[in-house]
């Protein structure tokens, strides 16, 4: 005769098997046990227990009666009492809890419970409960690619692909409190997730797990943080504001003071002969975000220079925008101009039957400056002056498209530097802020000296350069 009816409710509670702290999967189903009438044991009352099944291995805890054996099926199989063939683990305890090791990963197993009496009558077994065990976690997590406003990490997936999926997600707070942003997939194959829409020139943590088949994730020992980049700078009408031969001032528009994700942490700017800046680097720097200027020096503009400018984030790490390189190439058409014989004892001047061609080949408009020397070898008598004199001769310049008349001249050539204006060596043309890849013309006018002790052929050289702007 039964008439003892035991009730107790079993709950399972998935657990990480590496200790970690991990979310709970609750099932819960009612199971009935009845025992024979036992009245020498003086049991007749009806009892209600908690149950509680264990991942880490799996446990269950049946809670207190004595002597009384419990056995528990295990099986991926649905049913583990009809399992059509699966693999079936029979365990018996007379304990509280059940503990069984060696289970896979990212697996579902489906649990059943019966109980044993004194007498070894054995009770139905309880309706199947299934759970799955966690996914290993992903290794090895890096982070591929930081922007402003998204983050992109890499990892090696879990030997044996049992992952279901994984997840990545980001936080300002290390304990992922407050706002979470999270990117996740379903394919087991993916080794790459994007974080986006996060501020920038903002700290973020990051966390990235595995998800098992009921989406539970297992983290990866990462403890990641990274700062999104700041905003690039914004570039000007004009990249420069000044350059001499051994330096150059460039801009841009500074960004604003606040709030923090719209400024930046400072600016750097490098400057390169090699366009993918793989050569010598030369730069400035500045950890101020309201400067918008910044001199490089140590260049040698005989070389083309490319520039890049970036805004930096907390880390340092910067997000670089190009500025038009700095090219001050000057081409000419001939390398001597002839003048023809002159008669040393006439006191008369000449104009240069051909002209001197210059061409902006640079990246940037230029002005043109003008200077000569004597360099007859081994010396020559004359010199460069004002005005005709004894062993002293004037070379005058004029820009102009077509040949001159004489009395156009105004400027002398000599060995100090003469910078183009809108005066100096100005016909119709001026050497003022050539633009890139256009031309000007120089003729020439030639007085004799005065006096000279020489009718030997005499060479004089004349100098262009380029300067800014």
């Amino acid at each position: 005769m039964l008439n003892q009816v035991l009730d107790r409710v079993l709950t399972l509670t998935a657990h990480n098997p590496l200790a970690q702290a991990n979310a709970f999967n609750r099932l819960s189903t009612g199971l009935r046990i009845n025992s024979a009438d036992d009245h020498a044991a003086g049991l007749a009352q009806q009892q209600r227990r908690d149950e509680r099944l264990h991942y880490g291995a799996w446990g269950l805890d049946l809670g207190q009666r004595a002597r009384v054996n419990y056995q528990v099926l295990t099986s991926t199989a649905p049913n583990p009492f009809a399992p059509a063939g699966a693999v079936v683990t029979t365990s018996d305890t007379y304990n509280t809890s059940l503990s069984s090791s060696g289970l896979i990963s990212n697996t579902t197993y489906y649990f059943q419970v019966a109980a044993l009496n004194n007498d070894g009558a054995i009770t139905a077994y309880t309706e199947a409960q299934g759970t799955s065990t966690l996914a290993s976690p992903p290794s090895s997590p890096i982070f591929a690619t930081v922007s402003a406003n998204s983050v992109t990490a890499s990892w090696t997936s879990p030997t044996g692909g049992s992952a279901a999926g994984y997840v990545l997600q980001a936080s300002t707070a290390a304990n992922f409190t407050g706002t979470v942003y999270s990117s996740a997939t379903s394919n087991a194959a993916l080794g790459t997730l994007t974080v986006s829409g996060l501020w920038a020139n903002t700290t973020y943590f990051f966390q990235l797990a595995s998800l098992n088949w009921n989406s539970i994730p297992s983290y990866a020992v990462w403890g990641g943080s990274t700062a999104t980049l700041a905003s690039p700078p914004t570039r000007l009408a004009s990249d420069y504001i000044a350059v001499y031969y051994t330096s150059a001032t460039l801009q841009w528009a500074a960004l604003p003071l606040s709030p923090s994700s719209r400024t930046c942490e400072g600016y750097l700017l490098i400057a390169s002969t090699v366009p993918d800046f793989s050569g010598t680097i030369i730069s400035s720097a500045t950890s101020n975000p309201a400067l918008s200027t910044l001199t490089i020096s140590g260049l040698n503009l005989a070389n083309t220079y490319y520039f890049q400018v970036g805004s930096l984030n907390p880390d340092s790490v910067w997000n670089p925008v190009s500025l038009t390189q700095l090219s001050m190439q000057l081409s000419q058409s001939t390398a001597a101009l002839s003048l023809g014989a002159l008669d040393p004892n006439v006191y008369l001047s000449t104009i240069s039957i051909s002209s001197f061609v210059v061409t902006n080949q640079g990246s940037l408009p230029v002005t043109i400056v003008v200077w000569a020397s004597t360099m007859t070898q081994p010396s020559s008598p004359w010199s460069l002056g004002q005005a005709p004199d004894v062993e002293m001769v004037l070379l005058q310049g004029l820009w102009s498209p077509t040949m001159p008349a004489s009395g156009q001249f105004n400027t002398a050539i000599t060995n100090s530097v003469t910078t183009s204006t809108a005066l100096s060596y100005a016909g119709n043309q001026t050497g003022v802020s050539v633009p890139p890849g256009q031309s000007r013309t120089m003729w020439f006018q030639f007085w004799r000296p005065t006096t000279t002790v020489t009718n030997a052929k005499q060479a004089i050289q004349i100098s262009a350069q380029a300067i800014y702007p």
